[in-house]
C-alpha cells in the first residue's frame, strides 16, 4: 500500500502545509510538566511557535501537535507523558510523513551538561534518557538521527535534581518527593533568563541548519 502514495501525497493527507515538509524538529518532555527540567525540549519548541505566531494542530492518532516552521521544517510536540508512548509517538509521525530518520533532531535534557550548553550530535547519548533508549531501540541506533542534547543541571546546589530515574516508574506508586523531580523548575532569577536566550537560538539555528545545509551551528558558538 505504501508504494501507491509518493511522500508528498502521504504528507498532504494531514493538510497542504505538510506537504513539502523535509525535516523534523521533536521537542522531548513531560506535557503534564511543561516547564521542568526535563521538559526543556518540549518547551524550546513551544517558545519557538510562541514567538512565530505558529498554530499547533492536534492528531489524536499520532499522540502529538504538528506545526511547521517553514514549508520545509515540521515541529512534533509529543502529547503523551510515558517514554514508551512518546518514541511511539515519534514513530508514527515519521512513519506518516515519510520522513527519512537522518532528517530528525530531537530536542531533549542533559543533567550532565551545565545551563547553557548544548550538544549537537549523531552519536550515542552517554547520560540515561529512557524516552532516547526507546527511540534508539526502535530505529536500531542512537546515530539514525540527530540530537540536540540541552544541559539543564542546576546552577545552585539546591536545585541539583536528577530527572532520568523517575522516568522508569509509574506515576501510581511515585512518592510525593519523586513527584518533584518531575515538577522541578528552572530558577527564575538564575537560570531561566539563560535557558530561554539558549533554546531560542537554538531552535532558529536548527531551523537555519537544516534549510541551508550548514554544517555548525554558527550562533551558538557565541553564547
Amino acid at each position: 500500500e505504501g508504494k501507491m502514495f509518493s511522500a508528498a501525497a502521504k504528507r498532504n493527507r494531514f493538510g497542504r502545509s505538510f506537504e513539502s515538509v523535509k525535516n523534523v524538529m521533536i521537542g522531548f518532555g513531560n506535557s503534564a510538566y511543561p516547564m521542568s527540567r526535563e521538559s526543556v525540549g518540549l518547551y524550546a519548541l513551544e517558545r519557538y511557535a510562541a514567538r512565530h505566531g505558529l498554530v499547533w494542530q492536534s492528531f489524536q492518532g499520532l499522540g502529538a501537535d504538528l506545526t511547521t516552521a517553514d514549508k520545509f521544517t515540521l515541529l512534533v510536540r509529543p502529547t503523551t507523558m510515558a517514554a514508551q508512548q512518546m518514541a511511539q509517538s515519534v514513530k508514527l509521525v515519521i512513519d506518516n510523513m515519510a520522513i527519512n530518520m537522518r532528517d530528525v533532531t530531537v530536542l531533549h535534557y542533559d543533567i550532565s551538561l551545565p545551563i547553557g550548553n548544548v550538544d549537537l550530535t549523531r552519536n550515542a547519548h552517554t547520560y540515561p534518557n529512557k524516552a532516547l533508549d526507546v527511540l534508539a531501540d526502535t530505529y536500531g541506533s542512537a546515530e539514525a538521527f540527530r540530537r540536540a542534547a540541552i544541559g539543564v543541571q542546576a546552577v545552585t546546589a539546591a536545585n541539583s535534581i536528577d530527572p532520568t530515574y523517575i522516568q522508569y516508574m509509574r506515576p501510581g506508586i511515585m512518592t510525593k518527593g519523586e513527584q518533584l523531580f518531575l515538577k522541578n523548575v528552572f530558577e527564575p532569577d538564575l537560570e531561566l533568563g539563560l535557558m530561554n536566550h539558549v533554546i531560542d537560538t537554538l531552535t532558529e539555528e536548527i531551523i537555519a541548519l537544516t534549510t541551508s545545509g550548514a554544517t555548525s551551528l554558527s550562533r551558538m558558538n557565541s553564547l
